[in-house]
């Protein structure tokens, strides 16, 4: 039996092909002129700093950080604790001088001694729990405490480069 267009079937009233057709419309408008103006969800027009973030965040392929490792999640906790009250809730970024004093006394990873730096590391190169966060923290952010492979972690980015 051959089948014949949706819009030439006998089982498709006049009104529901207007319906279709608008729906179709709607999603073509929103694809392309919508997207292209820039505008976010619920049409709200992006700012430029947004839309630059976004570039940054997608395209950066290596990024540096510090981290702080405990095996305990009491204690990462600690260290959040300090971290947040000293600094998050009052709208500050962490200084990296600081978080690095936080990781050679809290940290039981081999990088404490460093200050919890790691340098520069490609996507990749850590485990994908701890890559997937580093990589999507903003620069001069801390994460939220989080568990990895190796136990609980938070991380400082320091840099993000292509």
């Amino acid at each position: 039996m051959k089948q014949r267009p949706l819009e030439h079937s006998d089982q498709v009233s006049d009104s529901g092909l207007l319906l279709i057709r608008a729906i179709l419309s709607f999603i073509f408008f929103r694809l392309t002129i919508v997207n292209k103006l820039g505008l976010g969800e619920m049409g709200n027009k992006k700012s430029n700093k947004t839309q630059v973030k976004d570039k940054e965040m997608k395209t950066c392929n290596f990024v540096k950080a510090r981290h702080i490792l405990c095996e305990k999640q009491g204690k990462i906790m600690q260290v959040w604790n300090i971290i947040d009250t000293e600094y998050l809730q009052l709208d500050k970024n962490i200084p990296p001088t600081k978080f690095g004093e936080l990781a050679m006394q809290y940290s039981e990873c081999s990088s404490a001694k460093k200050g919890g730096d790691l340098g520069w590391f490609p996507r990749g190169k850590m485990e994908p729990t701890f890559q997937s966060v580093a990589f999507s923290t903003p620069q001069g952010k801390v994460s939220q405490p989080f568990k990895g492979a190796n136990g609980w972690h938070i991380i400082l980015v320091e840099g993000r480069r292509a």
